[in-house]
């Protein structure tokens, strides 16, 4: 079965045309990468290395107390009836990682 012919032309194409987002998504992965790049060089090493590896722990600890409850009672089957609670739930989970980030940043500025 043949194509239809908009399909082909686009598909041989497709390498000469470039849509928006994909030359926003180059430009700021450039940009991301010369401002790492002025950081490493402006920060020393040992302070490079502690804010890293603290902050990686603050965003996994945060992502995973918002994340896992949700992901516990979604796995779970529920009847129709209980669609309605779901969907209230989910849209609890907003405004807990939004807390949950406030209290961890706090702890992480002042205590740690």
């Amino acid at each position: 079965m043949r194509r239809p012919a908009r399909v082909r032309l686009r598909s041989k194409l497709s390498p000469l045309f470039y849509t928006e987002s994909d030359v926003n998504q180059v430009v700021l992965r450039l940009l991301t990468f010369l401002a790492n790049s002025y950081l490493i060089r402006l920060v020393s090493a040992e302070v490079l290395g502690v804010v890293y590896v603290r902050l990686t722990l603050l965003l996994t600890t945060t992502l995973f107390l918002s994340r896992e409850p949700l992901r516990k009672v979604s796995f779970t089957k529920h009847s129709p009836e209980e669609w309605p609670k779901l969907v209230g739930l989910i849209w609890l989970a907003l405004p807990v990682s939004v807390c949950l980030a406030v209290i961890l940043s706090l702890i992480w500025m002042f205590i740690l």
